[in-house]
């Protein structure tokens, strides 16, 4: 399985993370960065098509992407975590060990103990500002697979539904 989240997200977290152990990259700006050769774009479309940072990326690599992800994986969605445990629980019937359910509940929040205390939030850019849309217009291909995984998440919910509904002990009366 995969746990999916928008591509412009995954990019400020990255960079985020990349200006914590590169230095010289903590003068940029996130468009700044977005525009450099070396930026890491479409990193799931690359995954999932074997294709090395720098080569260009065209409709058929995204193809590709859609037909692997439709193919191999079962989608989860990173900012609806409880609903993508639901569906993973029921998807691979995972028991959670009894007394372990607060744990999962603080994972799944992001609340356990032991979290980097040295962590800082990263900020967002303004959806449809200058840095959200250049690095949107990098990201184009894995925008595309993210709509897929969204697809997938919903009638993934619509079939588990129907499974567990149909498991469930009928009353007549």
């Amino acid at each position: 399985f995969t746990i999916m989240q928008p591509p412009v997200v995954t990019a400020v977290s990255k960079f985020a993370e990349r200006k914590r152990i590169r230095p010289t990259l903590r003068k940029m700006s996130l468009a700044e960065y977005a525009v450099q050769d070396y930026y890491p774009d479409n990193w799931m479309v690359r995954q999932l098509t074997g294709t090395i940072p720098g080569d260009e990326l065209t409709e058929d690599h995204l193809h590709r992407a859609k037909n692997m992800l439709l193919a191999k994986f079962f989608v989860g969605i990173a900012d609806q975590m409880e609903e993508t445990v639901r569906q993973l629980r029921l998807y691979y019937e995972w028991i959670t060990p009894q007394g372990q359910e607060t744990c999962v509940r603080d994972i799944v929040r992001g609340t356990w103990p032991g979290e980097d205390d040295d962590w800082e939030p990263y900020k967002l850019p303004k959806r449809g500002g200058k840095d959200w849309n250049i690095v949107a217009e990098r990201e184009k291909w894995d925008i595309e697979l993210y709509y897929l995984g969204l697809e997938m998440f919903s009638k993934q919910n619509l079939m588990l539904n129907a499974i567990q509904h149909a498991l469930e002990p009928q009353s007549f009366w």
